[in-house]
């Protein structure tokens, strides 16, 4: 019997996968590989997480207490950063595509996956976000007196997201 300790995995290593509608069944059955990828890296990842919401009722002539009725599922934006990239990636193209052209074309909904890695580059759990598009997109400041990266953010906004084991 093994007796191998659990350690709670790091947050430091983990991939970012834009996908296109159709590759979501590909996901399910593991046949995206983590083949490297330039829209894929990133430094930061934030916003995975979500909230139910509750409407506060006060019964009448109760004053004991307050009903909390629950109500929709809230999700906080999906936040990616990394060092800034040239507008001829995928997802540069992309963004650009959502953003810059107002509302002329139709917006391309796509799925976004993160997964996080184990130190031998194994998965350990995603998180698909299902029909994201970009809503945002930021540099970073230009500043002669600093030796920095430039680094871009972007938001995304998303239906839903759902977390599995991989």
């Amino acid at each position: 019997m093994s007796t191998k300790l659990y350690y709670p995995p790091v947050g430091f290593h983990f991939d970012v996968r834009i996908l296109g509608k159709s590759d979501a069944k590909e996901i399910v059955y593991g046949k995206i590989g983590l083949s490297p990828n330039i829209d894929g890296k990133f430094s930061e990842v934030s916003g995975i997480s979500y909230e139910l919401q509750h409407e506060v009722y006060y019964e009448g002539g109760e004053n004991r207490f307050a009903y909390h009725l629950p109500k929709a599922v809230q999700y906080s934006p999906l936040i990616l950063k990394r060092g800034l990239v040239s507008c001829t990636s995928a997802m540069g193209m992309w963004i650009g595509d959502t953003t810059m052209h107002g509302l002329n074309n139709p917006i391309e909904l796509k799925h976004i996956l993160i997964i996080l890695l184990n130190d031998e580059n194994v998965p350990l759990v995603g998180w698909l976000f299902i029909n994201a598009y970009p809503t945002k997109w930021q540099a970073s400041n230009l500043n002669a007196l600093q030796n920095e990266i430039m680094v871009e953010t972007v938001e995304f906004s998303y239906h839903r997201f759902e977390k599995f084991g991989l």
